[in-house]
């Protein structure tokens, strides 16, 4: 074995249980940060408690603690492959120095001894022609950076994950802040900016004040069951991003096509499904809902101390030198942003394909 432990990495720098405190504070997401803390939390429990006494005083783990154990955490975490059941998961050396891609040209079999009902082997199976030289590449799963970056120690772009979300709190305040003139504003010079509208098109409520939330809004939310998350009690927390519905939660387009509408028959459903499910008829109406989406981005990237831009400066080639784990952890955040910024833009292609823009 010694030669496949010869492979193994040395020093798990990208891994985020390994960062600096002021390395962790760069990603700037608290989901993240408090899954960190739970690992690490674990790993110094278990060594310290009942784990360390049951090993022998001259056992690596005893003389090193906590900073090998996490080592091996790592290791075993980035290189188990995820199988399907009944085998959840297993370390395959060799097979294990595959790396990821979401184009991937080999898959994992698992052979099955029948006759006994027991595994017997797993083979790699190439999936295409590969040339002689070419790396064997495999896909770990349909994974989001928040399973990639503990779990494996890499991040990737939204566009290639495929599933990459923020979490927001779905709350009055939230709503409300989505719907101001202010926020709909920067919404409109972010949106000009990247070009997703026209110079001299403007989104509604951009220069209007904002609605007013009465008591029938308050009874309609209740009956289609997104109370008491949006106006009381605890948060409902929805993921804005992803490759589903434009990255649209169906629980904040209802939420938003409730709020826009002028009288409870201007409502498209009696379920949160069918309010999602089906716009607004008056097109002014449908046009301030898609508003306010955008304005719960404005509010997503507003939530960052960074920018977007910000981060790609940081990452330009010749500017200041930051190590591996400052970098991914950079960049962890930058792809944050980008799943919001793709809701952004494709809100707007759905209000200029409708023709719902103020000019």
């Amino acid at each position: 074995m010694a030669p496949y432990f010869d492979c193994l990495p040395q020093r798990m720098a990208t891994f985020p249980i390994f960062y600096r405190p002021e390395v962790q504070q760069q990603l700037q997401y608290p989901m993240i940060e408090t899954e960190i803390q739970a690992r690490l939390q674990f790993i110094y429990e278990l060594v310290e408690g009942p784990f360390q006494e049951q090993l022998p005083p001259e056992h690596p783990l005893r003389q090193s603690g906590a900073e090998l154990f996490a080592w091996c955490f790592s290791i075993v975490s980035s290189r188990g492959l995820r199988l399907t059941p009944p085998y959840e998961a297993a370390l395959i050396p060799g097979v294990d120095l595959c790396n990821h891609s979401a184009r991937p040209n080999c898959t994992v079999e698992i052979v099955q001894d029948e006759e006994f009902n027991r595994l017997e082997k797993f083979r790699l199976r190439a999936t295409q022609p590969i040339a002689s030289g070419e790396e064997l590449l495999l896909k770990y799963g349909d994974f989001s950076n928040d399973t990639l970056l503990p779990d494996y120690g890499f991040v990737l772009p939204p566009e290639v994950t495929g599933c990459e979300t923020v979490s927001v709190g779905l709350s009055q305040q939230l709503l409300m802040s989505a719907g101001s003139p202010l926020i709909l504003l920067q919404a409109g010079e972010v949106a000009r900016q990247n070009k997703w509208l026209g110079s001299n098109q403007f989104l509604p409520g951009e220069m209007s004040p904002p609605r007013r939330i009465e008591d029938w809004h308050v009874q309609k939310l209740v009956d289609i069951g997104l109370l008491p998350g949006v106006l009381g009690g605890d948060d409902l927390v929805v993921e804005l991003g992803g490759n589903q519905n434009e990255g649209i939660p169906a629980e904040l387009l209802a939420a938003v096509r409730v709020i826009s509408a002028i009288a409870p028959e201007d409502v498209p459903g009696s379920t949160c499904e069918e309010v999602a499910s089906n716009p607004l008829s008056d097109k002014r109406l449908e046009a301030k809902a898609l508003g306010m989406i955008l304005g719960v981005v404005q509010c997503g990237l507003s939530s960052f101390p960074s920018t977007y831009e910000d981060d790609e400066q940081y990452l330009q080639p010749g500017a200041d030198q930051i190590g591996p784990s400052m970098e991914t952890a950079i960049r962890y955040r930058m792809y944050k942003k980008k799943s919001l910024l793709l809701v952004g833009e494709a809100i707007c292609k759905r209000l200029v394909q409708g023709g719902l823009l103020v000019d």
